[in-house]
């Protein structure tokens, strides 16, 4: 027997070779003749039986390990969560139902379908997933969890209440892992944040009861969320504040102090710790970042213009805003005062270093009002295009603003680099619950699917 002791001492070095080098390459048949015949059939006093069936079990265990490894190559390859990747499928709003396109507009398609409103997609940071809320009566909302082919994976139902207490339909955020998701409901004039996982388990509400509560976004490492809080919205508790994931160690981290819309949407910078968030001061309203412990906080727009709706790069190294101006100064290059409060404004995207250096504005139609959305390669941005959709006209004797009859709008796809000209990808007009106090509404929210480079 110890010839095949000898045997099987050398069947496991070859063995062992083979595991270290995981080549799919090697031909399990000649690694098996290889090591068969490291051992002559006279060596075995039984024949070669003993050693045929070393052989096939060398085969198997091979056979089953080239199976693995052909599973494992057929896995979809996954981006990281932040830093550039490869772009994929635009998702857009189209009046109540969700669109999804390539960047040049070609390949556009209905995700969704039916009678139901169906708005603010949100692409999960593995680019597996298509979140968006959907309504029936405007009252009872759900979380809808798809594919890119729009097949339904999963149907959250929430407590009675709307989404977001700042402005409806904000979509929901990602956790880094694409496996948990965080949203904010209005139920009786409260504002809460929730969070659940992408499989529709483990619905908890975060933070103290009683404390308004909007707009998560998760940091990168997914431990902690970032929210606008605050006692009523109001005062010097109305601000950007931080808490962990499990919704402990709620603290403000922002110090200046606005109004208006002041602190809707923050956002954390991709992989980093710097988080952007709007303010309305009496100076105009600006675009401000803070450390996530409180420090350096400064303004970065360093302009008197409406400044709203800010988007980090997906490097961190950048953030593009909306900045309204007139409708008059739209083609120029710095803002004409507005004539009175009902005058018509237009979006312009400005982008900035996260210290407000090397300010561009991206060449391209005069855009909406509402986030821009970078390419997961930072190359293009997504923005809808202002449409004349809303307009002051009179009803009963009294000046009203409503949307015009048969109007729609469309998006824009806009190439950073000037190497091809924006795309338009035509959708339907916005969902406005309030038309009548619609100023900074979004026109409609997009977002870029991420693939592995």
């Amino acid at each position: 027997m110890r010839e095949l002791d000898g045997f099987e001492d050398r069947f496991a070095a070859a063995y062992r070779r083979y595991l270290d080098d995981a080549r799919t390459d090697v031909d399990p048949v000649a690694l098996a003749h290889a090591v068969a015949a490291a051992a002559p059939a006279r060596s075995v006093g039984l024949g070669a039986r003993p050693r045929m069936a070393w052989i096939l079990l060398l085969l198997g265990l091979l056979t089953a390990l080239a199976l693995q490894a052909l599973a494992f190559m057929g896995a979809p390859r996954l981006p990281a969560p932040f830093g550039l990747a490869r772009p994929g499928l635009v998702a857009l709003d189209d009046g109540g139902h969700i669109v999804v396109a390539q960047a040049d507009g070609s390949g556009r398609r209905n995700i969704t379908t039916g009678a139901a409103t169906d708005s603010s997609p949100s692409w999960s940071p593995d680019g597996t997933k298509l979140a968006f809320w959907r309504t029936s009566d405007s009252q009872h909302f759900e979380i809808v969890i798809a594919d890119q082919r729009g097949t339904v994976l999963h149907v959250i139902g929430l407590p009675a209440g709307t989404p977001h207490a700042s402005f409806a339909w904000y979509p929901v955020s990602w956790s880094p892992d694409s496996r948990h998701l965080a949203f904010s409901l209005d139920i009786a004039g409260l504002s809460s944040i929730w969070t659940v996982g992408a499989d529709g388990t483990g619905l908890r509400r975060l933070g103290r009861p009683g404390a308004q509560a909007s707009d998560p976004v998760w940091s990168p490492d997914g431990g902690r969320i970032a929210y606008h809080g605050g006692n009523g919205y109001a005062g010097p508790t109305n601000g950007v504040y931080v808490m962990n994931a499990d919704g402990g160690d709620a603290h403000q981290i922002s110090h200046v102090e606005g109004t208006g819309y002041s602190f809707d949407a923050p956002q954390w910078q991709p992989g980093g710790d710097l988080i952007a968030f709007p303010v309305a001061t009496d100076r105009g309203n600006g675009i401000f970042v803070v450390h996530s412990d409180g420090s350096a906080e400064s303004e970065i727009s360093n302009d008197p213009a409406n400044a709203c709706w800010l988007r980090w790069s997906p490097d961190g190294r950048r953030i593009a805003f909306d900045r309204a101006v007139s409708e008059a100064s739209k083609s120029d290059s710095e803002p004409a005062p507005l004539s009175s409060a009902a005058a018509q404004l237009v979006g312009q995207i400005v982008i900035v270093d996260p210290d407000g250096s090397n300010a561009t504005l991206p060449p391209g139609p005069p855009v909406g009002w509402g986030p821009p959305t970078w390419s997961p390669d930072g190359r293009s941005i997504a923005q809808f295009v202002y449409q004349p959709y809303m307009a002051e006209h009179y009803v009963g004797g009294v000046a009203v603003l409503g949307p015009v009859p048969g109007a729609t709008t469309a998006a824009v796809v806009i190439d950073l680099t000037g190497h091809a000209p924006p795309a338009i990808v035509p959708v339907g007009p916005p969902i406005l619950p309030d038309v009548s106090s619609s100023f900074g509404y979004p026109d409609g929210f997009s977002s870029w699917q991420r693939l592995a480079p």
